[in-house]
């Protein structure tokens, strides 16, 4: 597994932390310090999730499909001609229990599986992966899925098909629209983290 830095403006992001602080219920993470069983709360906002975003992206080949595995992608059998990237939105909060520090969060995958290209294409980003199909130099077929938040809202987050021109940005947008909303204590999301590690 290969991992690609991936550039993406989060400002919007970052400026959404100071957008309407008591819209939604926080948690009093003194009585969190206090569970001992590890239970996660059940009512958390977006803005609990205070350990930061991670926005990135992975390529996979063959033979790293139990590393794809890890991203939530099961039972993928990745041929040799073929490459996959996953884009990841991962956004984290973190409890104490019994001394030790669990960290869980709420996210969304786009998985770009590259099924057959000619030599020419490009396939370094998300972006060139995209132009490729444009320009019919790649076949792609892709799979979005969101954890830990459900709803409305994130319809279009969960999909499969066919790389389009708009697949990738509507990704991007659909990550923006739910960080927006969630933000402003829209209903359209049900924000339940799951535990990461």
């Amino acid at each position: 597994m290969k991992t690609i830095l991936f550039t993406f403006q989060l400002f919007v992001i970052f400026k959404l932390t100071a957008v309407s602080p008591n819209v939604s219920k926080h948690l009093d993470y003194n009585s969190i310090r206090q569970i001992t069983d590890c239970i996660l709360p059940t009512e958390v906002g977006i803005h609990d999730l205070k350990d930061g975003v991670i926005i990135d992206a992975y390529d996979f080949f063959d033979g790293d499909e139990k590393a794809l595995s890890l991203l939530g992608f099961f039972n993928v059998d990745i041929k040799k001609q073929e490459r996959i990237t996953v884009i990841e939105y991962l956004q984290k909060g973190s409890l104490d229990c019994d001394g030790k520090v669990k960290k869980y969060g709420i996210g969304a995958l786009l998985m770009m599986r590259v099924t057959s290209h000619k030599k020419k294409a490009r396939l370094d980003t998300p972006q060139q992966i995209t132009a490729s199909v444009i320009f019919g130099k790649a076949t792609v077929k892709f799979s979005m899925h969101t954890f830990g938040i459900t709803g409305p809202g994130v319809a279009n987050l969960n999909r499969v098909g066919s790389i389009t021109e708009n697949t990738y940005s509507s990704f991007i947008s659909g990550i923006s629209d739910l960080l927006a909303e969630a933000y402003e204590g829209s209903n359209q999301y049900i924000i339940r983290p799951q535990l990461l590690e």
